[in-house]
């Protein structure tokens, strides 16, 4: 905004594209890559508005038309080379945050000499892994979906995959838990395109299964000013964090506010906003409604009147009129 003039106004659409508007109305669409970066920039009219090529860490090179930078999602900051996220800044020449990790010395774990480092940005890991927040690091997309692989379907096997990068280099191993009827998708470039979006090889062995609750230690952290959930709350939320592998940062809880009254599921306890996550809406839901939520809404695809920007809600109890939003209707999955 400028005063009251609308500059930029960007909405997400599914699939990982944005539609930016402006003043004059509807301008562009970005097309993102698999790790949520726009690389290609289309008009209503289906014509090309710009394209731009990334190095690992976000410097842009071979850009054409009129260029509108956005790195993982995360818009150009007014200086040029700097990008916007949520907690910090970040320098994409330079590859680092120009601020320390607000965590502290409790950002850096012993065993990963990469985490030693609180400018680093995603463990130097940039290719696989992506930090939202400018708090935390997640796996990209290409991991995220074959985690979430492994909790839509009925049945599991283990798979330990490898991502290769357009250079030939190993991007990133990891293992996770694929239905038994997609274990020969390795080389299928219909699967690979579902998959990655993105300049990857893929190859995996099946071997013997593994708890699909249990794909990491819970990390769940309250934003500034957040109070503590409740006991049962706070078990889902450990809950989630642990299915799905991911850090957890809650942004609201129990606060009685104009948008969340005494009376609601937010004032009683029983619901908690999560930061988003881009690229596990499926895993999250499918997690959430095994931890034992009841009603659960991704705001960044479906956001609720009084929606304040794109998040995960879960409450412990069903929705108006016993709905229980974004959940599956059926759940193999039963973590509690």
């Amino acid at each position: 905004m400028s005063g009251q003039t609308l500059q930029k106004a960007f909405c997400p659409l599914p699939g990982g594209s944005t539609a930016v508007y402006t003043s004059s109305g509807l301008a562009y669409y970005r097309h993102a890559d698999w790790l949520g970066s726009s690389r290609f920039a289309s008009t209503p009219s289906r014509t090309k508005y710009f394209d731009v090529a990334y190095a690992p860490y976000g410097e842009d090179y071979a850009d054409s038309g009129t260029t509108d930078l956005s790195f993982t999602g995360q818009n150009q900051d007014t200086v040029s080379g700097m990008y916007d996220f949520l907690y910090r800044e970040y320098h994409a020449n330079s590859g680092r945050w120009i601020q320390p990790d607000p965590a502290g010395l409790g950002a850096a774990k012993p065993s990963n000499p990469q985490s030693w480092n609180r400018y680093a940005y995603v463990g130097n890991s940039p290719l696989t892994a992506v930090d939202p927040l400018g708090l935390f690091t997640h796996s990209s997309d290409a991991v995220q979906y074959l985690r979430g692989l492994a909790h839509t379907a009925a049945f599991y096997s283990r798979f330990e995959f490898t991502l290769v990068d357009e250079f030939g280099g190993v991007a990133e191993r990891d293992e996770g838990r694929l239905p038994n009827t997609w274990l020969d998708f390795a080389g299928n470039p219909f699967a690979l395109a579902i998959c990655c979006s993105g300049p990857f090889e893929i190859s995996g062995t099946s071997g013997p299964e593994k708890d699909p609750c249990n794909q990491g230690t819970p990390q769940v952290a309250n934003a500034p000013n957040v109070p503590p959930a409740s006991p049962e709350l706070q078990d889902a939320l450990d809950c989630i964090s642990s299915c799905t592998g991911n850090p957890l940062l809650v942004t609201s809880t129990s606060r009685v506010t104009a948008i969340h009254p005494a009376n609601t599921p937010h004032g009683r306890g029983l619901a908690a906003d999560i930061g988003y996550i881009p690229g596990i809406t499926n895993l999250f839901m499918q997690c959430a409604g095994a931890c034992g939520a009841q009603f659960a809404l991704d705001e960044a695809l479906h956001p609720s009147p009084n929606a304040t920007g794109p998040h995960f809600h879960i409450q412990l109890v069903p929705g108006l009129n016993g709905g229980h939003g974004d959940l599956p209707r059926n759940n193999n999955l039963e973590c509690r």
